[in-house]
Parts: C-alpha cells; sequence; structure tokens
C-alpha cells in the first residue's frame, strides 16, 4: 500500500512517471484509477491497465477481461485468452464458458462442434491446475460428444478427478459395454464419501450375483484406501 501510495503522489506531480512504471505498477495505478470517478482518469487507468497486459501481466490481463465482460464481450475474451495462455485457471474457465456460448455472446459465425473443440482446451489448462469443476465439465463433454467424439476413458479420468463418484458409476453403467462390478462399487463409494443417492447401486445390485456384489464392494474399499478417502456415510 505505501508503495502504492509513493507511486500516486508521484503520479500527481509529474504525468511523465507513467512511462517509467513496471507492468505490476501500471495494474497497481491502473486498477485505481478505474475505480474513481473521474473520467480522465479513468481512461487513463484503463490505457495502463492495457500497457500492464500487453506486457504480460497477468492481473492486468484478468482485470480487463472482467471490466469488460458487459460492454465489449469480444475483447473481453481477448484478454481473457491471453491470461489463459499464461495458465491463469479463471481465465481459462471464463474463457471456455465464452466461447460455448458462441452466437449469444461472441457472435461467431462457428458451429457447435467447433466452439465445443475450442473449450476442451480451455478447460483443460484448468483442470491441469486441479480446478474439479473444469474437470467434470470436460467429462460429461466428453460422454455427450459434444465437440463431435465421444472418449469414455477420457470422461471417467475427468470425473475421477472431479471426484464426482456418482458420475463414474453412471458412466460404467451405460457404457457400451456396461461393466456392473466397477459401477457398483463406484456408486458405494459416492454414497460413502460424498453423500450421494444408494439409488443406483440398489439398482445394479438386482442385476449381479451374490459374488459379483462381494467384488464390487472390494473395489470400493480397495479404491477408498488408495486415495486415502475418508467416509461422510457408512452402511
Amino acid at each position: 500500500m505505501f508503495l502504492l501510495v509513493s507511486i500516486l503522489t508521484a503520479l500527481g506531480q509529474s504525468t511523465n512517471l507513467v512511462l517509467t512504471l513496471s507492468p505490476a505498477e501500471q495494474f497497481q495505478v491502473g486498477s485505481r484509477y478505474v475505480k474513481g470517478d473521474e473520467p480522465a482518469k479513468m481512461q487513463e487507468g484503463m490505457s495502463l491497465l492495457r500497457k500492464s497486459a500487453s506486457a504480460g501481466n497477468v492481473d492486468s490481463m484478468l482485470a480487463l477481461g472482467k471490466m469488460l465482460r458487459d460492454s465489449d464481450v469480444r475483447e473481453s475474451i481477448k484478454y481473457y485468452r491471453m491470461a489463459a495462455a499464461k495458465g491463469n485457471t479463471d481465465a481459462a474457465n471464463e474463457t471456455a464458458n465464452l466461447v460455448i456460448q458462441g452466437p449469444e455472446t461472441l457472435k461467431e459465425p462457428r458451429t457447435e462442434k467447433e466452439r465445443y473443440v475450442e473449450a476442451i482446451r480451455y478447460f483443460e489448462i484448468a483442470a491441469r491446475n486441479g480446478d474439479k469443476g473444469a474437470a467434470n465439465r470436460l467429462a460429461y463433454i466428453y460422454l455427450n460428444g459434444n465437440a463431435g467424439f465421444t472418449d469414455q476413458n477420457k470422461a471417467i479420468n475427468y470425473l475421477l478427478q472431479a471426484r464426482n463418484y456418482g458420475g463414474v458409476a453412471h458412466a460404467l453403467n451405460n457404457a457400451v459395454r456396461p461393466d456392473l462390478v466397477r459401477a457398483y462399487s463406484f456408486a458405494r463409494v459416492d454414497y460413502q464419501v460424498n453423500g450421494g443417492s444408494m439409488d443406483l447401486a440398489k439398482k445394479l445390485a438386482l442385476k449381479m450375483t451374490p459374488d459379483q456384489i462381494k467384488q464390487g464392494e472390494q473395489l470400493g474399499v480397495q479404491f477408498m484406501k488408495a486415495n486415502k478417502l475418508s467416509f461422510s456415510k457408512r452402511d
């Protein structure tokens, strides 16, 4: 804060000092200016943020993406894309969501499949950073074939990353070749770890032999131990 006050004081004395600010300092000053009520200062603040973003400052990219979202969505997504390319999770998710909305926001003449193909790239950035929401979105894009193809293995891997064990159970049960034992095991894990419903496990059990049920229970226990998962509910 002391540094920011010093910078603002110096700027008040000489506008030429703007040229000497680092990208981080441009972000600090620009953010302060755009929050004011003086049009000239607000305009100068936007200019500083743009210069800072062009110099690679991710905070400025994010700030511009948020501020321009309602007034100029095309410019907004430009800055979100820049921040996502730097590996920023929030920017990657925002970019993916805006791309999916497509015609409603960006008015881009692209097909739904083309939009989802691009969205996958950005959700993958967020998922690599450990974002469970992005992993969950990717899973259902791959399950539903929104990008023009399905990939059950990738979908299940992303569901596991998202800890959506109920989703794993449904995916295994709805596969071309259903895996009842594994589906049952994950339905139980979802109940025991996430407090999910036991409805699917009960339905699956009706189609399984006693040995299959026992095997599914054992697989669930092994999975929980291997991943150090704790119980939220117990039978």
